[in-house]
C-alpha cells in the first residue's frame, strides 16, 4: 500500500475511533440521565464486553464497527495480510482484556450491586475523567500499534504478538487476583 494512501486511512481511523468514543460515552450517559441502577448498568457493560471479545474472535477486527466506516475494511485487509501468522495472538490479547474487564463488572454487580441509580452513587466528574483516560489511552495504543503494523517485518510483529499474549495473560492473571481478594476482603469488612 503507497505510503501516502496508508497515512490517509490511519488519520481516518483515529478520526473514526475518537468519534465512536463519544457515541459510546454518549449512549453511557444516557444509562446515567435515565437513572438506570448500577446493577444493570454493570451487566450490561459486561454483556457488551464479553461480545465484543467474541466478535474480535470471529472477525479477527479490534473494533467491529470501524468496517462500517469508509475506507475501513481496506485498512482491515492490509493489518490482516502484514500481520500475517501473527494475528491470532495478536488479537486474542484484546479478547483476553475484553473478558478480564467484562469479569470485573460482574463482579461490580455482585459487590455494589444497588437499586439506587449508579448517577446516585459515583459523581458526574468521576465518569468524565474516566472517558478522557480511556480515550488518552486508546489512542496511545492505537499510535503504538500503528507504527508497529505499518514499520515492521512479519517476523517481527509474530515475535512482538507472542510477547503481548504472554504479558496479557500474566497481567490479568495479577488484575483478577487483585479485584477477587479485594472483593473477598470487603465482603467481611461490609
Amino acid at each position: 500500500m503507497e505510503a501516502t494512501h496508508l497515512k490517509e486511512l490511519r488519520k481516518k481511523q483515529q478520526i473514526y475511533q475518537n468519534i465512536l468514543f463519544v457515541i459510546y460515552f454518549l449512549l453511557f450517559l444516557g444509562f446515567l440521565f435515565f437513572e438506570v441502577s448500577s446493577l444493570v448498568v454493570f451487566i450490561t457493560l459486561g454483556t457488551i464486553l464479553i461480545l465484543a471479545g467474541i466478535v474480535i474472535l470471529i472477525t479477527n477486527r479490534t473494533n467491529f464497527v470501524l468496517r462500517f466506516f469508509p475506507d475501513m475494511k481496506e485498512l482491515h485487509e492490509y493489518e490482516l495480510k502484514k500481520l500475517g501468522k501473527a494475528r491470532k495472538k495478536y488479537y486474542a490479547t484484546n479478547v483476553i482484556l475484553s473478558l478480564v474487564a467484562a469479569i470485573i463488572l460482574f463482579l461490580q454487580a455482585i459487590f455494589r450491586a444497588s437499586d439506587k441509580p449508579l448517577i446516585d452513587q459515583v459523581p458526574i466528574w468521576y465518569f468524565l475523567i474516566i472517558f478522557v483516560v480511556i480515550v488518552y489511552t486508546a489512542n496511545m495504543n492505537m499510535r503504538i500499534h500503528i507504527r508497529r503494523v505499518d514499520t515492521q517485518s512479519e517476523e517481527k510483529l509474530v515475535e512482538y504478538a507472542r510477547e503481548k499474549l504472554i504479558f496479557t495473560i500474566i497481567l490479568s492473571v495479577i488484575v483478577l487476583l487483585f479485584v477477587g481478594l479485594a472483593g473477598f476482603f470487603m465482603s467481611f469488612f461490609t
